[in-house]
């Protein structure tokens, strides 16, 4: 799941890309809507699926699909499906699928949120009127990703652990969104250039202990925001593995 995004829309093969090369040569962009994971085929019992379709991976897995549709096809006008569908049939039945709310019960007995909904939220403040370039350099962690035979999705050569983008809106405002794709290691990152994040630092993460950790429940997985006063871009920041990290800073 975390490689398949990538190879949709960031290389020559996806069939995203593809669209987008097709929509470009004649004039046109695309829109996208009804974003979501799509779990409705192959073989998984209803453990399974409840370990990771409403999990913190797949709420990662939607926002860094969105954003590498806005960063290489091009596609700025984005909407996840939906805000509130508690479940659908899967193949068939007798299992279900916990989709395609972002939410569970908004405004309910439990008010609860889906990971899906934490991540578009935190996405959405770091989204600002003009994307920026970003170059990873260094380290940078691949993985490839053998055929599934459950789906057919693969196989994925030199999917990257780390996604970045960032933005800034004209003026002062600039934000960085970094995201670890690893499912067992933490990653350091240090930044460079006159956009780096430096000095004081809005640092909003989503990320939980466990890669299945969900909020069907509980609310088990929700972001975390916290202010550093003196942050120092040489300095290495350690992201943890299945993460998404936003800095918002002024330049």
């Amino acid at each position: 799941m975390f490689a398949e995004p990538e190879s949709l829309d960031s290389v020559a093969s996806g069939w995203m890309y593809q669209n987008m090369q097709m929509a470009t040569a004649a004039g046109k962009k695309l829109a996208v809507y009804e974003v979501n994971v799509g779990p409705f085929g192959g073989n998984a019992s209803q453990s399974q699926i409840n370990s990771t379709i409403p999990s913190v991976a797949a709420g990662l897995d939607v926002a860094n699909h969105m954003l590498l549709m806005m960063r290489d096809d091009n596609i700025k006008t984005q909407q996840v499906w939906s805000l509130h569908e508690y479940y659908n049939e899967f193949n068939g039945g007798p299992e279900t699928v916990p989709i395609f709310g972002a939410t569970i019960d908004m405004g309910g007995e439990t008010n609860l949120k889906r990971p899906l909904y934490y991540a578009e939220q935190l996405v959405n403040t770091a989204i600002l009127p003009n994307m920026l370039g970003t170059t990873v350099t260094g380290a940078n962690p691949t993985w490839n990703q053998p055929l599934s035979s459950n789906g057919n999705i693969g196989p994925i050569s030199n999917a990257h652990d780390l996604q970045t983008f960032a933005f800034s809106d004209g003026g002062l405002n600039r934000s960085v969104v970094v995201i670890n794709l690893s499912r067992t290691s933490a990653l350091p990152v240090t930044f460079s250039d006159v956009n780096a994040p430096t000095g004081t630092v809005t640092v909003s993460q989503l990320t939980s202990a466990n890669i299945t950790d969900g909020n069907e429940v509980s609310a088990v997985v929700a972001p975390t925001s916290k202010v550093l006063t003196n942050f120092q871009p040489a300095t290495p920041y350690s992201l943890p593995p299945f993460s998404m990290t936003v800095f918002t800073y002024q330049q």
